[in-house]
Formats: C-alpha cells, structure tokens, sequence
C-alpha cells in the first residue's frame, strides 16, 4: 500500500492502532473477558462515553490528558500516551510471550 509507513515489515500495513492491546486482552489467562476495565497485559480499557456509546471502549491512558471528543485537542499528548503504553508491554513481555506460545500450541496441537 503506497504511503503507509511499514518500518520495514510488510505485514505491518495490516495492523491497525489498538489491534495489539485488543490481541493482548484475549491471550492474557488472568485476564475477566466480562469487564475490560479491570486492566491486563494491554493495559486497561476505558469507556469515554459510558451513556451515549455503553459497549465502546478504548486505552485507558493513564494520567495523560485526552479528549475523547476531539482528540485534535489533545493530540500532543500522544508521545506522552505511547510511553505510557510501552511501559505495560516492557514489563509484561516475557510472560506474555509465554502465554502466547501457549495458547498458540494448545490451539494447533503442538506437543
């Protein structure tokens, strides 16, 4: 795809911003499917418009400002909330990539 940066992976251009905490919510075994708020390996989700949207979540960004509304007020802050992020996977990375394996195995029968 012309002009979508790749950093020298061509699978990347598939991936969108949010699909890796979305991968990481569900391969987390200690993670509550029921409530995505509670937090896991991708960190927590938030739900910005509880009343208007009640099933629409997104990263929860810590202590950094964002304004779900319009983010162009906000925007930046996005370094400040990709550190934020980073620091998550950074700790969590062995396990994670443990559990993934796991998981993986288990669902292609590998021994």
């Amino acid at each position: 795809m012309q002009g979508i940066p790749t950093t020298g992976n061509l699978w990347a251009q598939y991936f969108r911003v949010g699909d890796t905490p979305s991968v990481l919510y569900l391969i987390d075994p200690d993670n509550n499917f029921d409530d995505p708020t509670l937090g896991s390996w991708a960190g927590k989700f938030t739900k910005p418009f509880p009343d208007e949207r009640p099933n629409y979540y997104t990263d929860y960004n810590g202590l950094v400002e964002w304004d779900y509304s319009n983010p162009c007020n906000t925007w930046e802050n996005h370094v400040d909330m990709a550190t934020h992020a980073a620091g998550t996977l950074e700790r969590v990375r062995p396990e994670m990539y443990r559990e993934l394996l796991n998981k993986l195995s288990a669902i292609y029968s590998i021994k």
